[in-house]
C-alpha cells in the first residue's frame, strides 16, 4: 500500500510539472525560441544530466543489451519526439482545445495497449475512471469553438498514441533496467532525432544576444522533462500503466490554472466541472471497494 501511494504521488507530481509546459513554451516563443528547438534542448539537457548522474552513481547502469535498443528508440523517438512534433503541428491545424482533447485520448490507447501487450486486466473501476478523466479533459480544454481538419485530426491522434506509448515502452523496460537508465537512453535517442529539426545558427545568435535565456532553457528542461520523466517512470514501477496514464490527466488542470494566473485566461464553469471530473477519476482509482468488483 505504501509503495502504491508513493507511485501515486510520483505520477501526480510528474503531471503537475508537465502542466507547466504550455505556459513556459508560450513565454519562450515570445522570446524568439521555436517549439522544435525546445524539444531538442529539453532532451539534450536531460540526457547530459542523467549521464553525469549515472557515472557518479553506478557506471554499470549505462550498460544495455543491443537487442533491447528498440525499447529506448521507442520511448525516445516514437514516443517523446514524435508525440511532441505531432502535437505542435496539430495545434497549427486545429484549435488548441481540439488538439488538447485529441492528445488526452492517450489513456484510451494506454488501456488498449496494456490489455493487448502487457496483459493488464481491464476492470469496471478503470473504465469508469477513464470516462471521467477523458470527459474532464474535454471540458477543461473546451475554451471556444472547436476547429479541426482531417490532417489535424490524424496528427492529434498521433500525439495521443505517442504520448501513450511511453507508458508501454517504459513498463517493458522496467522489467530489466533501472529508472535512470531508461530515462537517459530515452532522451539520448530523442536528442539525436530532434537535432535534425533544430535551427542551431539562429539559436546561437539568440543566446548570444540574451545569455540569460540559455540558463532559463536549462532550468526549464530540468523541471519540465528531467524530473517529471524520472518521477513518472519510477511511478510505473508501483502502478500499472493504465492507472498511471489516467492519473496523469491532471496535467491539463494544472495548465488551465496556470493560464488563469499567468495570462489571465478565464476559467469557465465547464472548465471547473472538468477539473472536478479529473480529480474524481483519481479518487475513484484509489477507492478499495471498487477494486474488488468483478472484472469485465
Amino acid at each position: 500500500m505504501i509503495k502504491q501511494r508513493t507511485g501515486l504521488f510520483f505520477i501526480i507530481l510528474a503531471a503537475m510539472l508537465w502542466g507547466t509546459i504550455g505556459t513556459a513554451t508560450r513565454l519562450f516563443s515570445a522570446a524568439g525560441l521555436s517549439s522544435l528547438s525546445l524539444i531538442f534542448y529539453r532532451s539534450c539537457v536531460t540526457a547530459l544530466l542523467l549521464f553525469v548522474v549515472l557515472l557518479l552513481k553506478d557506471p554499470a547502469l549505462l550498460k544495455i543489451r543491443l537487442r533491447d535498443l528498440w525499447m529506448f528508440i521507442g520511448s525516445g523517438i516514437v514516443s517523446f519526439f514524435l508525440f511532441n512534433v505531432c502535437y505542435m503541428f496539430s495545434i497549427g491545424l486545429n484549435s488548441i482545445a481540439a488538439s488538447a482533447i485529441l492528445l488526452y485520448t492517450s489513456p484510451i490507447f494506454v488501456m488498449l495497449f496494456s490489455v493487448m501487450f502487457l496483459h493488464e486486466r481491464f476492470t469496471a473501476q478503470k473504465g469508469i475512471a477513464l470516462v471521467l478523466a477523458f470527459g474532464g479533459c474535454v471540458l477543461v480544454s473546451f475554451g471556444g469553438a472547436l476547429r479541426m481538419s482531417l490532417p489535424g485530426l490524424a496528427l492529434g491522434f498521433g500525439s495521443g498514441i505517442g504520448y501513450a506509448l511511453y507508458s508501454i515502452f517504459g513498463a517493458v523496460a522496467l522489467k530489466r533496467y533501472h529508472t535512470l537508465t531508461i530515462t537517459f537512453y530515452t532522451f539520448l535517442f530523442a536528442s539525436l532525432a530532434s537535432a535534425f529539426t533544430t535551427d542551431f545558427v539562429s539559436d546561437v545568435a539568440l543566446f548570444g544576444a540574451k545569455p540569460q535565456l540559455l540558463l532559463l532553457v536549462i532550468l526549464y528542461a530540468v523541471w519540465s522533462t528531467t524530473l517529471p520523466y524520472l518521477l513518472y517512470t519510477a511511478g510505473l514501477s508501483c502502478i500499472n500503466a493504465t492507472i498511471a496514464s489516467i492519473i496523469s490527466t491532471i496535467e491539463p488542470v494544472v495548465a488551465a490554472i496556470l493560464g488563469f494566473f499567468v495570462f489571465g485566461e478565464q476559467l469557465s464553469l465547464a472548465a471547473l466541472l472538468g477539473m472536478a471530473l479529473v480529480l474524481a477519476s483519481i479518487f475513484l482509482l484509489n477507492v478499495k471497494w471498487l477494486a474488488k468488483k468483478k472484472e469485465l
